[in-house]
């Protein structure tokens, strides 16, 4: 009896011993798991924040063109609008006819 209270003994032992090695290899996995989770995430994350970084640039370098472009429409508009004015108050009959005159002899020169 002695005998067979040893062996079980023994073999609850080794039992024991099996269990606790499955365990630590479970909890290794598992680490392992987690920790290349973690990794897998922080790629997404980083990758995510560039592609917003990415569009927000875009977004905005898109908006400067366009404010460059209104500026200078507006400028163009304002220049035009100006030299018209200044047209109207320097430019008396006189001159006119005298400009236009001078237009037609330098275009009968080209022909």
């Amino acid at each position: 009896m002695r005998e067979e209270a040893q062996a079980e003994l023994k073999k609850y032992q080794k039992l024991s011993r099996e269990a606790a090695d499955q365990a630590e290899q479970i909890t290794a996995n598992a680490m392992a798991a987690a920790d290349k989770i973690r990794q897998d995430a922080e790629k997404a994350a980083a990758a995510s924040i560039q592609r917003k970084e990415d569009q927000a640039a875009a977004k905005i370098k898109a908006m400067e063109a366009e404010i460059v472009a209104e500026l200078r429409h507006r400028a163009a508009e304002l220049a035009t609008a100006a030299a018209g004015e200044l047209i109207k108050e320097k430019l008396d009959q006189k001159a006119a006819v005298s400009l236009v005159q001078s237009d037609i002899e330098k275009l009968k020169k080209l022909g």
